[in-house]
């Protein structure tokens, strides 16, 4: 039963070395889905941060962040014009 045995320790080994790669790879998985979660969250704080920045210093940019300032109330303003336009096509509507 020579054959027989190596044919199963062949079978075994196989199995072990598969099974030793899906965990890897699951484990590679799990931790890369880890790190994007926590970058998300990361970016979420600095969203956060900035918003609060912005509004503490609305009337009064440093100097720095003074276009990025503008554009935001650009942006603002335009929104503002489109909402009173959709008001307008619902009313028609």
């Amino acid at each position: 039963m020579g054959l027989f045995d190596d044919v199963k320790k062949s079978f075994e080994k196989a199995g072990e070395e598969l099974s030793k790669t899906i965990n890897t790879e699951s484990e590679k998985a799990s931790l890369s889905l880890k790190n994007n979660q926590l970058k998300d969250s990361i970016n979420d704080k600095y969203k956060e941060i900035g918003k609060k920045f912005y509004e503490a210093n609305r009337e009064l940019p440093p100097e720095e962040y003074s276009e990025l300032f503008k554009s935001i109330e650009e942006n603002n303003k335009k929104i503002e014009e489109n909402n009173k336009k959709l008001e307008e096509l619902k009313r028609k509507s």
